[in-house]
C-alpha cells in the first residue's frame, strides 16, 4: 500500500485486508489516515499474480488505542476471480 499526501509525498505499508469487495478493502492500520487521501495497492492474487488498484480513503476509524480501521474505495471496480480463495471457508476469508 502507497498513500499520498497533499503534498504528493508518499508512504508505503504492508497491510492485510480484513475484507475486500469489487469496490473497495478496508485494513487495519497503526495510525489514522486523511479521509481523501490518493492511495496505490498491490493486491496479490491466489496465484502469485499481482494487481495494481487505485483508490481513495474514505473511512478512519479508531477501533482500539492506536489502531484505526482504514477503508479505501478503488477508482475502478476490480475482478475478483483469483484474489478471493474460493476453497476457504467464510471464517477463513474474513481472517485472511
Amino acid at each position: 500500500l502507497e498513500i499520498f499526501d497533499s503534498n504528493g509525498s508518499k508512504s508505503a505499508y504492508q497491510v492485510k485486508p480484513r475484507n475486500i469487495s469489487r469496490s473497495g478493502i478496508a485494513f487495519l492500520h497503526g495510525q489514522d489516515v486523511h479521509i481523501g487521501a490518493l492511495c496505490r495497492l498491490t493486491v496479490v492474487c491466489s496465484d502469485e499474480s499481482t494487481l495494481e488498484v487505485e483508490g481513495r480513503v474514505v473511512r478512519s476509524k479508531n477501533v482500539l488505542g492506536s489502531v484505526f480501521e482504514i477503508g479505501v474505495q478503488f477508482d475502478d471496480r476490480i475482478d475478483l476471480e483469483g484474489v478471493v480463495d474460493k476453497t476457504a471457508s467464510p471464517q477463513d476469508r474474513r481472517q485472511a
